[in-house]
């Protein structure tokens, strides 16, 4: 229903909405003049809609006015039965039926199907990212003008409640105050969005003003408009001084059960289903997130029953004075709720495997606890006076919250199950062949293992001696140094050599950062394809710019013209195997499940200044569920890595280029004997005996020993199927990360350098020597220059240079970046440290750091710097 809702309504505006927006920047050259040309375009076009929604909420006032004296006598008069009979009397009389109360909502329901195209379109419109407009720096950020406060999202308030303030010359005081917890609501649900969304909205309410200018115009200004705020406090004062539970039992009146009722379901829904929800659908990394939204459906309706049977019980043991006052509170409760969840938000980046990527942005502080004592003053107060004075506003808010908290949770549902789905689309059967190599011409295979480190490659070899003979013909490189600390830094240099590091990119002022990172990947693809090679690649990162790369594009620009395809293959054929390992572990799944629920619940309606607490340098009370994600993105790999030989045939007719894409580095784990989780929940584990002492530094060594142990299997098949000697094999990696990395033992500040050696093993053709170091002093992006050798150096179409292998000349600048393209521009890197490496990594002179080590790891816990996507 939601989907065919998207595709029959919102899916055609918001193609509007993008095709309006795209004509107004080629007319004006400036993405903030298109906005406003958007805001224009659509208002003027929706001028008779507004019209004739106008004549409706004008009737509909009019027939209230007339009936209102009768209502409120028959109120007073009759209960039950007989006021419903009276009810439905006068209703008649005026030719009138309980549905065209509708009719004032008729304007609010036009805007609501644009505001949500608008929100999906320009919360996430890439050509925002670092474009500028008068005082605002970057459309696609918040703007916090006000050191750290978000301005735009205030003067769209301010106009806001001005044009209501205009309009309410012909507005009852309780439509007026009904119209203020609306413009709240929205301050809260744009504050932390992009100033690019809410300067369009902002000028949105400033065409209203001039729409309310034209429709009062003339008008008196009606007796029972809204007080001065001065006499509003003194109301306020005087009843909570007087009566107070009279006054509240008085004001709801009949309306109580059904206020309550609303109170309970709008409380529930917003806190215990849309806000969780919807923090887990901004998870990065959905891997271990299988059947999540199943099992969060399922919890939501056995917290719905419960949450209605206590709420039944409460109701039918208490009397009207309770009644009340728990009425109240929940609409306390869920105000706060919705302030704690959306006013000003500490920018704790991205959420990766549960984990902040920036979490000292919810360290509290003095302001931090300023702030939530004046929500709790401005809520409380604003609360009081709503249910004192107008109920009814009360109840509407709160319909408002429970049919937003529904829209909200249904959308993150979609958005969330689609990514999951997206996930876990290659796991098919296992006779499916992806991979194809020849037997007689010559093959080019490069293998990514994503945070893979050269240093625990000696101790790997003694134990695990069949490697040895099983690596055969292959040199592996211990001084392999990367340029950037985050696959989306390091990765494209392998495909494009030098000119595609951080300050490659960034010295090149001709097109997007997308668009240069992309352009790396077109290097193989070119000049392969151009040498009759049959080019493929498995899950080439960062192509497009998106995470695990965008095959749809992809496809579209090479496979057409039969250049290259490309596929996803990690988790591909691994679903029974998976099973089969995690049968014994589903009640620790579920129960994992519910507690890291339990805790995002906690953290999103936590005050301000107790955030910090709840997130727990990211164990989330001890309840976090990061573990069982890990394990999945452990077992996709590894067991990916395992399948390649099934998932592989050796019948291509052609030369073969394949790039293929391997995590298993990236999700650590002391392992058993057949390279299984050995301690996935219970992360506090200890072994009394191990290579190395530190916890950690062991997990990092058995990952990655089991890694080899998968190269070393795949090598074996390659020599069985005759396609080893004429395969040009290469497995290097983007980046190390922070550990206790052996190569660097006792060099200062060794945890940060980590993040720069990385992983280089490289079998020629027909070579057969024994394993053996190759000392060379070499950076990954020396790979594309090692690989186009083989063809006779590569032509960069974008660059005009010929990539060709040369000996690595310090020196070399390293980089550390955000890990996601929010945290970049439009068109460059932003480089948040810089360190040098001019040497073998083993020797303390070969580094410099721009940053003391000290410093540089207390900006992050380690559970962060260990996470080095």
């Amino acid at each position: 229903m939601l989907e065919f809702f998207d595709y029959a309504l919102i899916g055609p505006i918001r193609w509007a909405l993008m095709s309006a927006l795209e004509l107004g920047y080629a007319v004006s050259g400036s993405h903030g003049i298109s906005l406003l040309f958007l805001s224009v375009f659509f208002n003027l076009l929706l001028v008779p809609a507004y019209h004739w929604a106008e004549k409706l909420q004008r009737m509909e006032r009019d027939v209230q006015r007339l009936m209102r004296p009768k209502l409120d006598e028959f109120k007073a008069v009759f209960k039950g039965q007989e006021l419903h009979m009276m009810l439905r009397q006068l209703y008649k009389l005026h030719g009138y039926r309980p549905v065209y109360a509708l009719r004032a909502v008729a304007p609010l329901m036009i805007q609501v199907p644009f505001f949500i195209a608008a929100y999906g379109l320009l919360t996430h419109y890439e050509p925002f990212r670092g474009a500028s407009f008068l005082f605002l720096p970057d459309l696609a950020q918040p703007d916090g003008l006000l050191g750290g406060i978000n301005l735009m999202p205030l003067l769209m308030t301010a106009v806001n409640l001005y044009a209501l303030n205009l309009y309410a010359r012909q507005l009852p005081r309780a439509d007026w105050a009904q119209g203020v917890v609306v413009a709240l609501v929205f301050l809260a649900l744009l504050y932390e969005s992009p100033s690019g969304l809410v300067l369009y909205w902002t000028f949105n309410n400033v065409l209203s003003v001039v729409k309310s200018l034209w429709y009062t115009r003339g008008l008196p200004r009606d007796t029972a408009a809204p007080s001065h705020f001065a006499s509003l406090l003194a109301e306020i004062r005087d009843t909570w001084r007087s009566g107070r539970s009279a006054r509240l039992v008085g004001s709801l009146g009949p309306s109580l059960k059904s206020s309550y009722a609303l109170a309970c379901a709008s409380l529930f829904m917003l806190v215990l289903v849309a806000l969780p929800i919807g923090f887990t659908s901004l998870e990065d990394n959905v891997d271990g997130l299988g059947g999540y939204t199943g099992f969060f459906l399922l919890v939501s309706l056995c917290a719905a029953l419960l949450v209605g049977i206590v709420c039944a019980i409460w109701y039918r043991l208490v009397g009207r004075t309770w009644h009340a006052w728990s009425t109240y509170a929940a609409f306390t409760a869920t105000l706060l709720a919705l302030a704690f969840a959306f006013v000003h938000q500490p920018d704790a980046g991205m959420l990766d495997n549960f984990t902040f990527f920036t979490p000292k942005a919810l360290a509290p502080s003095v302001s931090k606890l300023v702030l939530d004592i004046c929500l709790v003053a401005v809520v409380g107060v604003l609360t009081w006076w709503i249910a004192i004075r107008h109920a009814a506003v009360m109840k509407h808010a709160m319909a408002i919250v429970l049919l937003a908290s529904v829209l909200s949770a249904a959308i993150s549902i979609v958005s969330l199950d689609r990514r999951i789905a997206t996930n876990l689309a290659a796991s098919q059967p296992d006779d499916v062949k992806l991979f194809r190599y020849s037997t007689t011409q010559p093959n080019v295979l490069l293998v990514f293992l994503d945070g893979a480190m050269s240093g625990y490659l000696p101790a790997i070899l003694e134990d695990e001696p069949q490697l040895k003979a099983q690596l055969k013909g292959f040199k592996w490189y211990p001084n392999v140094i990367s340029t950037g600390n985050r696959t989306i830094n390091g990765l494209p240099s392998v495909f494009g050599g030098e000119d595609y590091t951080v300050g490659g990119i960034n010295a090149r002022s001709q097109g997007t950062l997308k668009e240069k990172v992309t352009d790396a990947y077109r290097v193989y693809i070119d000049n392969f394809h151009a040498k009759g090679y049959e080019v493929q690649y498995s899950d080439p990162f960062w192509y497009g710019l998106v995470r695990t790369g965008d095959c749809e594009l992809f496809n579209a620009q090479y496979e057409k013209e039969g250049k290259a395809r490309c596929i996803h293959s990690i988790g591909h054929g691994v679903k029974q195997r998976k099973l089969a390992v995690t049968a014994d572990k589903k009640t620790d799944f579920f129960f994992g499940l519910a507690q890291q629920y339990a805790a995002l619940t906690a953290f999103r309606i936590a005050p301000h200044s107790l955030k910090n607490a709840v997130y727990d340098d990211a164990k989330w009370l001890s309840m976090s569920f990061a573990w069982k994600k890990r394990m999945d993105k452990y077992l996709n790999n590894y067991f990916s890595l395992g399948s390649m030989p099934a998932l592989s045939k050796v019948d291509a007719g052609k030369p073969t280029f394949n790039f293929i894409t391997n995590e298993t580095p990236r999700a650590t784990f002391l392992l058993d004997d057949a390279c299984l989780p050995d301690d996935a929940q219970n992360t506090a584990l200890r072994r009394k005996a191990g290579r190395f002492a530190d916890h950690e530094t062991q997990k990092i060594y058995e990952t990655h020993r089991c890694v080899l142990r998968g190269v070393g299997q795949f090598m074996d098949w390659m020599r069985k199927e005759g396609v080893a000697d004429n395969t040009y094999v290469v497995f290097a990696s983007d980046h190390g990360w922070v550990s206790d990395n052996p190569l660097l033992d006792g060099i200062k500040g060794q945890q940060v350098f980590s993040m720069y050696q990385s992983f280089l093993m490289v079998k020629d053709f027909n070579s057969n020597d024994d394993l053996q170091s190759d000392p060379t002093w070499i950076a990954n992006y020396k790979v594309a220059g090692l690989i186009c050798d083989k063809i006779g150096g590569c032509q960069d179409r974008a660059t005009g240079k010929t990539i060709r292998y040369s000996p690595l000349v310090g020196p070399v600048t390293l980089y550390e970046t955000p890990w996601q393209p929010a945290g970049q521009t439009l068109n460059n890197y932003v480089v948040d440290a810089m360190h040098q490496n001019n040497g073998p990594v083993g020797l303390q002179a070969s580094w410099s750091m721009e940053a003391p080590p000290d410093r540089m790891l207390a900006e992050r816990p380690a559970s962060q710097l260990t996470s080095s996507r």
